[in-house]
């Protein structure tokens, strides 16, 4: 961003200070273990994460605060070695933020429309986060010692248990005020973008942490996993830290999606795109993105060819474009700055005549189970998307393994789209299969868009949801 400051980043670089303690062995015990419980996509189970790829990911994720880190530093580095010790005060606060609202990447001078007592609402908002963090941190270290041994009992820890979650819920109500405040805030958007960028991912990495620790911190299970009243597990229902995350995620996205023309100049869209990939209800596991520059065709049907990766067996989301679908005409290829994919328009037909067909070759070493999702703009007009996997295996005959027929949106994420048309009627999200079992080493991937004639489907990227095993 360009607000940013190197030295701020260099100080989060927590890796160069050995990251996790050496001596903490309640990382080996609970940390990275996969939340089974609320599971909606089916694919978390899996190994648990490395110490390592935890510390690279609470890295990645501070590092994209590079302004407001020191609001919540203190939180973060209490499982760290070598704590940084970051403080701040309203003065220091206040020259932050307008430096922050200045940052529109304007060449001409011109007067803040951000009002002072805007200022000032905000900065009282962000010192009760940094005041809450400082609690927090000071009571943790206070427990520590407790915390980080694996042989204390959990029930004789259980009286601090109540105190522990009342500081993170203060901590989480005091981030969400922040972002509602931003939120509220649209009509100057173009000044306050940075702060609202840097503010949601406070709060992704709040969540993160949480929902990752939830055993040292001595969290109630229900509180990880939530909880509806028709489970009879509560008397009411409870979300959910995942659950609460994507709720801010998607209000985010579409704050910022209906008010792109205002901000698209801002450099905080170089980075955009990593915030839907933090939401951990749509992505509980490993995303990796396909990004050659060449993609390889298969021999025998001439289609291009995708080979899902095998990464010891670890549950994971693969994705590509669907620019890599079409044809080299670029005019046919739209792109989402939200996601900063390329995309493609298709057409739908009455079903008598059939629609646009998109179809590719998925290739896959061993048994998996796989559910496809598509992220595109719906159009009213499109009714269903017709899905079909066959089995292409080279001297075999073609067989149709599984299909299935699902609504063209069935999760809304935004109204975005960069275009100089008209089309805030459509909206912005994810549909997604049911859960196949594919055994076959080359699969045919038949996507089918049916509806009334000549009306169009904007499809971003597909993703591939891959698990080795069907809960």
């Amino acid at each position: 961003m360009s607000t940013s400051n190197n030295n701020n980043i260099s100080k989060l670089n927590l890796k160069n200070n050995n990251g996790f303690g050496k001596n903490s062995n309640i990382f080996d015990m609970v940390a990275g273990t996969p939340n089974n419980i609320f599971d909606p996509y089916d694919i978390c189970y899996g190994e648990k994460r490395s110490n390592q790829d935890i510390n690279d990911s609470i890295i990645s994720l501070l590092n994209n605060i590079s302004n407001l880190y020191p609001l919540i530093i203190g939180f973060f580095t209490v499982f760290f070695e070598k704590p940084i010790n970051s403080t701040i005060d309203k003065e220091s606060l206040n020259n932050i933020i307008e430096k922050m609202l200045k940052s529109d990447n304007s060449t001409q001078e011109k007067s803040l429309k951000t009002s002072k007592e805007w200022i000032k609402t905000c900065i009282g908002l962000m010192m009760t986060i940094y005041e809450n963090s400082n609690d927090l941190k000071k009571l943790l270290f206070e427990k520590k010692d407790k915390l980080l041994n694996s042989n204390y009992k959990k029930h004789e820890f259980g009286e601090t248990r109540h105190i522990l979650e009342t500081n993170i819920e203060k901590l989480e109500k005091s981030i969400q005020d922040l972002l509602i405040h931003l939120s509220n805030s649209l009509e100057n958007i173009h000044e306050n973008i940075n702060i609202y960028f840097e503010s949601i991912f406070i709060y992704i990495a709040f969540i993160h942490n949480v929902d990752l620790l939830w055993e040292v911190y001595d969290i109630d299970p229900i509180l990880i996993t939530g909880a509806k009243k028709s489970d009879r597990l509560s008397d009411y229902n409870i979300s959910s830290f995942r659950e609460r995350l994507h709720v801010f995620i998607s209000s985010f996205l579409k704050d910022v999606g209906r008010t792109s023309e205002k901000t698209m100049l801002n450099s905080c869209w170089n980075d955009m795109y990593k915030v839907l990939g933090e939401d951990l209800i749509l992505y509980p596991q490993k995303l990796i993105i396909f990004n050659e520059l060449i993609t390889n065709t298969d021999r025998a049907t001439g289609l291009k060819q995708f080979i899902l990766p095998e990464i010891n067996n670890q549950n994971y989301i693969f994705r590509f474009d669907a620019k890599y679908l079409g044809n080299d005409n670029e005019n046919n290829k739209l792109k989402d700055y939200i996601t900063n994919c390329y995309g493609m328009s298709l057409y739908g037909n009455e079903r008598s005549c059939g629609g646009d067909k998109l179809q590719f070759i998925l290739e896959s070493k061993i048994m998996k189970f796989i559910s496809i999702r598509l992220y595109g703009m719906k159009n009213e007009n499109i009714d269903n998307i017709n899905i079909n996997i066959f089995n292409c295996d080279d001297n075999k005959p073609q067989q149709l393994v599984d299909q299935d027929t699902i609504k063209p949106l069935t999760l809304q994420l935004s109204n975005y789209l960069p275009s100089k048309n008209n089309l805030n009627t459509n909206s912005v999200g994810f549909t997604n299969t049911k859960k196949i079992k594919i055994s076959n080493v080359k699969n045919l991937i038949e996507i089918n868009f049916n509806g009334n004639d000549n009306k169009k489907y904007f499809l971003y990227f597909i993703e591939i949801l891959v698990s080795y095993q069907k809960q």
